[in-house]
């Protein structure tokens, strides 16, 4: 009897020992302390689940919830850029130009070279940049739905780098852009580049409106383009010609140049569109088949910083010293004098354009832009101490100066 009683407490403490560990083994292991897969998988009302708890309920993690790839969740600016880009693409075309080499003598060689344009009207106008065909001797338009067209060549306006060709096709191949404006343009704007960077056609970029107002040099003669819109979306060779656009689709800005270290022939974050404004008054005489005409001062000159006022003994620490007064100008007819290399210091100081404050050779050139050939302009300048005025008639620029 005692044996039996004995083997009876033995089992007995044996079960209650293995429970124990079984216990803290279910307690401690990772596989057992998750929260149980019901509470993730099973939908709650957030409303019913607060009025339980008495708090709000915690969303469940995005990783954790189920994937419906008719109904999947997307960034905002994703679906605006898509979007976008299904309604703007179209009115992009691939434009390839022959040109022939310079010197290549008796026997013409001729190298191929490729940009954008941008479709104005169902008429067959397409808007791009001078320096893309102003020496095409062939111009072929690719449309979005892959059509090639032999296109001719309307006018081109070097001094803003723009021009217009026209291809020959029924209307409902074309699809219009939309122009916005560009003067209401604010610096973090979205940017949306669209165009053929090495060739590949309608690609798409994005960034932001860097900068407005750029003065950048045109790459004929001695005027330069103002009011340049700055932008870090990527631009490339190819994409000249191509429009900039906003967040609504609208072009505010025809892609022209990119700013480079030596050596480096592609985009490094700093590109550079003519403003849309400026295409607007431009169309109507480019697509007249006319040069636009370019209002002229007649000056060379260099801003006034606190330095040059000190180092010249300047009157003033603003302004723009007058270098030189290019003979038979509207400056000249007004008396405005140049220093020269000799004596700097003697130039007249420019003070101001009507009634804009003048405080840097830019200042000029964007008021100039304003201004149509043949407006009278009140020129307000300081001459050995004395601030006079002269009234100038604005000329047209010469060819000589292009």
């Amino acid at each position: 009897m005692g044996a039996v009683v004995r083997t009876f407490f033995t089992l007995v403490l044996g079960i209650l020992v293995g429970g124990a560990m079984l216990l803290g083994y279910v307690e401690t292991h990772p596989r057992y302390t998750a929260s149980p897969p019901a509470s993730v998988a099973r939908p709650v009302n957030a409303s019913l689940a607060s009025a339980a708890s008495g708090t709000a309920a915690a969303p469940a993690p995005a990783a954790l919830l189920p994937v419906d790839n008719n109904n999947r969740p997307t960034f905002q600016d994703e679906e605006l850029l898509a979007d976008l880009y299904d309604r703007v693409s179209p009115s992009v075309v691939n434009i390839t130009v022959r040109t022939r080499l310079p010197g290549s003598g008796n026997v013409p060689e001729y190298e191929q070279g490729t940009g954008s344009g941008i479709v104005l009207d169902t008429e067959g106008n397409i808007l791009t940049n001078n320096h893309v065909i102003g020496e095409a001797r062939r111009v072929e338009v690719t449309l979005a739905d892959g059509t090639k067209l032999a296109a001719r060549v309307v006018s081109t306006d070097p001094l803003s780098d723009l021009g217009v060709v026209r291809v020959q096709t029924t209307p409902d191949k074309l699809t219009p852009a939309v122009l916005g404006n560009s003067d209401t343009l604010r610096v973090g704007q979205l940017a949306v580049a669209i165009g053929n960077p090495f060739g590949l056609e309608r690609s798409l970029t994005t960034g932001v409106i860097s900068a407005v107002g750029r003065v950048r040099p045109s790459g004929l003669g001695r005027r330069s383009i103002p009011n340049m819109v700055q932008t870090d979306a990527a631009i490339n060779p190819g994409n000249s010609g191509g429009p900039l656009l906003n967040s609504h689709g609208e072009v505010i800005g025809i892609n022209t140049q990119i700013q480079t270290a030596a050596g480096v022939r592609g985009n490094m974050g700093v590109g550079f569109a003519v403003p849309v404004n400026a295409a607007r008054r431009a169309l109507p005489d480019l697509l007249a088949g006319l040069k636009p005409a370019h209002a002229w001062l007649g000056i060379s000159g260099t801003a006034i910083s606190e330095d040059l006022a000190d180092e010249q003994n300047l009157p003033v620490k603003q302004g723009v010293l007058v270098a030189e007064v290019l003979a038979d100008s509207p400056a000249a007819r007004g008396g405005l004098r140049g220093g020269g290399r000799r004596d700097p210091a003697s130039g007249d100081i420019i003070l101001s354009l009507d009634t804009r404050d003048v405080k840097a050779v830019e200042d000029i050139v964007a008021y100039l832009d304003q201004r149509d050939v043949g407006d009278r302009v009140t020129v307000t300048y300081i001459r050995e101490g004395a601030t006079r005025t002269a009234d100038v008639t604005l000329d047209p620029w010469p060819d000589d100066q292009r």
